[in-house]
């Protein structure tokens, strides 16, 4: 996990671990995504939904199933890589990011380790705005593993946070 502000270096570190990965494991070891497609170019990969075949709303169901000729061509895409990269993580909602995983251990049939298996890469800025309609990775979490609900009073206090943390730039 690589987190920072827009300019630190997080897309040209990428950019070294990519070569360095091009160089020693083969052309294609590494798949890029981002969940913009602007974020996307950017990084010279593809939109996340795109990237991991996902559909819109739930994995659960016939529309997140895959045909066997689409799995089989996902599978064949995925048979060289051995690492990825999602960038923009601040901005994808948790449920999102579940389902990347769930791809991934379809992509290298690998249904018990995390992400397929595969190295992964995440970045971004945890204090840019937060996913619009879900709750964002950096919520914390109570002891069932759930988002806490702040009450008005906390989110003022982290608001004050990130502005001093802005003004400390």
């Amino acid at each position: 996990m690589l987190t920072g502000g827009a300019g630190c270096g997080k897309t040209t570190t990428l950019r070294v671990v990519e070569a360095l990965l091009d160089c020693f494991l083969g052309s294609g070891s590494l798949v890029k995504s981002a969940p913009t497609n602007t974020a996307a170019r950017l990084m010279g990969g593809d939109t996340t939904h795109a990237t991991y075949k996902l559909p819109r709303g739930s994995m659960v169901g016939r529309r997140a199933e895959l045909s066997a000729a689409v799995l089989r061509k996902f599978r064949r895409r995925w048979a060289a890589v051995q690492a990825h990269a999602v960038d923009e993580i601040s901005v994808i909602p948790p449920r999102a990011l579940l389902h990347v995983d769930l791809r991934c251990r379809q992509a290298k049939q690998k249904d018990n380790d995390i992400f397929g298996g595969l190295a992964t890469w995440l970045s971004g800025d945890f204090l840019q705005l937060p996913p619009v309609e879900e709750p964002s990775l950096a919520l914390p979490l109570d002891d069932a593993g759930y988002a806490k609900e702040m009450d008005d009073a906390a989110n003022d206090r982290e608001q004050a946070k990130d502005a001093e943390r802005r003004e400390r730039r």
